[in-house]
């Protein structure tokens, strides 16, 4: 088995919001929504989103392996 790497940019994905990335990388943090009784972690969901909003790949692929779906 592999070991995971929980990094990014020397930031650790498992305690970091978009905002510190978004902060790092000089690029806008995205807004988010969640329906307030759903059980959804607003802090993995900003960190894809932004992932996804600003086409970054590599961090797309290291989110998926920590939180995969």
């Amino acid at each position: 088995m592999s070991k995971i790497d929980y990094t990014y940019q020397n930031l650790d994905l498992r305690k970091i919001t978009q905002n510190d990335l978004a902060v790092l990388l000089k690029l806008n943090p995205v807004m988010i929504s969640t329906d307030p009784s759903s059980k959804t972690d607003e802090r993995v969901l900003g960190l894809f989103c932004f992932a996804e909003l600003h086409n970054l790949g590599d961090l797309m692929r290291q989110l998926n392996s920590i939180y995969p779906s």
